[in-house]
């Protein structure tokens, strides 16, 4: 994906948030007047592995800003994950730094799953910040269950994040194994490899290792988004939600029970699972595309 002309335009950034942490991202501001895309990736993921399915979106004319949570990607993590209090705070202040309200035309923010969610959780709390949200299979758990953790009564099981492979003799390996597993086995080439060169890390001393580790995987997963919910009936913008069709996954149909608490909120189901967009990236895009121009933000002058 470095091979990339339009790739290789991306303008890195570093936004220092603590002491000793700072966020990193890159953006692609060409024509400020048009729609800006804020994205945030996933839980584990990081931006740049997106990009079989962003390049789509810059290529048709949209700006775009994109940077890693704390932890993730080329961020850096001081110690352990500090909440997703901080985490959406720090993306808001990420989108004040770069003055993406001031470049001139609306900003959507995006996102893929928890930091889809993230988004949401933005424009219900600071109204002004987005004109609208186009959210990729964002993290909707079940109310009931979320309700349950907000008073202590459930915790959301970790041993299976926490023993989750972390080292490969190199990129091949990963490549081999990664296809064997359901998550993964059906994603396009080019997101596999962009997992596989953004996501992975040389380890201390040999091989590659994830750059979100398990442990810190866990600790963003033991602080669920308790107030989701109630955010979500708040959000006052234009939000569409595209969702995968994988009826295991509760997400589906918290999409749709979504469109029925917010007349601001519709969906719009997709093939595939919780990572469609790696699965099927151009059509994804394509999807994306349509419901922006629906929306009113397209790239037309």
């Amino acid at each position: 994906m470095r091979g990339c002309e339009i790739f290789r335009q991306g303008r890195p950034f570093d936004h220092t948030v603590a002491e000793r942490l700072s966020l990193r991202g890159l953006e692609w501001i060409e024509h400020p007047a048009r729609p800006t895309l804020h994205f945030l990736h996933g839980i584990a993921f990081c931006s740049r592995l997106y990009w079989p399915y962003l390049r789509n979106l810059t290529a048709a004319g949209y700006n775009l800003c994109m940077h890693d949570l704390e932890g993730h990607g080329e961020s850096d993590l001081e110690g352990e994950f500090s909440g997703w209090r901080l985490a959406a705070d720090r993306a808001a202040s990420v989108i004040s730094a770069r003055r993406l309200r001031q470049r001139g035309g609306p900003l959507i923010g995006t996102g893929h799953s928890y930091g889809a969610s993230l988004s949401l959780i933005l424009a219900a709390e600071q109204p002004d910040l987005f004109d609208a949200l186009v959210l990729l299979d964002p993290m909707l758990m079940p109310e009931q269950i979320l309700q349950q953790a907000r008073d202590g009564l459930h915790q959301f099981p970790l041993d299976k994040t926490l023993a989750r492979r972390n080292h490969w003799e190199d990129a091949g390996a990963a490549a081999a194994y990664l296809r064997s597993k359901a998550a993964f086995k059906d994603w396009s080439d080019d997101a596999l490899d962009g997992f596989i060169e953004y996501n992975l890390v040389p380890g201390e001393e040999a091989g590659l290792v994830l750059r979100c580790d398990p442990r810190t995987e866990a600790q963003v997963l033991a602080d669920p988004l308790v107030t989701i919910w109630d955010h979500l009936r708040e959000v006052k913008v234009p939000t569409v939600l595209i969702h995968g069709n994988d009826e295991r996954s509760p997400i589906p149909a918290n999409c749709r029970r979504a469109t029925e608490l917010n007349p601001h909120i519709r969906a719009v189901e997709t093939d595939g699972g919780h990572n469609f967009m790696q699965e099927a990236p151009e059509q994804s895009a394509k999807i994306t595309l349509a419901v922006l121009e629906s929306i009113g933000y397209s790239t037309a002058a």
